[in-house]
C-alpha cells in the first residue's frame, strides 16, 4: 500500500475545534453484561467464538475489567494454534474446543449471522451469547 500526495497541498493549519469526543452512555453495555455473565457464572468456562478484530477488542475489554477468558475459537486454520494479540488468548479449533467444554459452559459468539452454525456444532449444552 502507498500514498502518492502533493506536499505543497498539507496544510500546517492547527485546528482549533474544542469539540471533545465522547462515547455514547451505553456504549460498553456487552462488556458490562458479559461481566455480569462472567461474575455469575465462576465455574464455568467462558470462550470466545470469533479471533478477528471484535474477539480481540472483546476478550481485551474483559481482561481489563479483570475478567480473563479461557481461549477463543476459530474456524480458520490460519489462526488456530496461535494467541491474540494483547491477550494472548489461546486460539483453538472448534473440534479442539469442543474437547475441552463442559455442560453448561459459556460461548460469547462475536458474529450473530453464525449463531446457528455455531450451536449445530455444539449442540444444546452450552450457554451462547451474543454481546
Amino acid at each position: 500500500m502507498f500514498v502518492v500526495a502533493d506536499i505543497a497541498s498539507f496544510s500546517q493549519d492547527v485546528p482549533t475545534s474544542n469539540k471533545m469526543f465522547s462515547i455514547p452512555f451505553n456504549f460498553f453495555s456487552g462488556i458490562d453484561d458479559a461481566v455480569n455473565i462472567v461474575t455469575q457464572t465462576p465455574d464455568r468456562s467462558h470462550v470466545i467464538w470469533g479471533a478477528a478484530s471484535k474477539g480481540v477488542l472483546f476478550a481485551l475489554y474483559l481482561q481489563r475489567r479483570g475478567h480473563l477468558l479461557d481461549f477463543a475459537i476459530d474456524i480458520n486454520p490460519a489462526k488456530q494454534n496461535k494467541f491474540l494479540p494483547t491477550t494472548g488468548l489461546h486460539v483453538l479449533s472448534p473440534d479442539s474446543a469442543f474437547e475441552q467444554l463442559k455442560p453448561g459452559d459459556v460461548i460469547f459468539v462475536m458474529n450473530p449471522n453464525y449463531l446457528e452454525e455455531i450451536k449445530g456444532k455444539g449442540g444444546a449444552i452450552y450457554q451462547y451469547v451474543l454481546p
